[in-house]
């Protein structure tokens, strides 16, 4: 995530359109890696005999990840 916020910084000279393009790329990656690395916790969850969703760390990033989600989306 924090490399989408600096595209900014790092690019100043291009386009504000390129720049934004750039930036909402870089999120929805970072979206698509977040839902994959849950994804992942819960199939490793489930191999390992683990309960899914049981300590509030769990709980915290599902809401951070549906946040995040959220956010992306209302930019496009």
């Amino acid at each position: 995530m924090l490399s989408a916020i600096m595209v900014y910084r790092v690019l100043p000279t291009t386009n504000h359109d390129t720049t934004k393009l750039i930036h909402l790329i870089l999120h929805g990656i970072a979206l698509v890696l977040g839902a994959v690395g849950i994804y992942f916790a819960f199939k490793n969850h489930n191999e390992s005999g683990i309960a899914n969703l049981y300590r509030l760390h769990s709980w915290i990033g599902i809401g951070t990840i549906t946040l995040y989600g959220i956010q992306v989306r209302s930019c496009i």
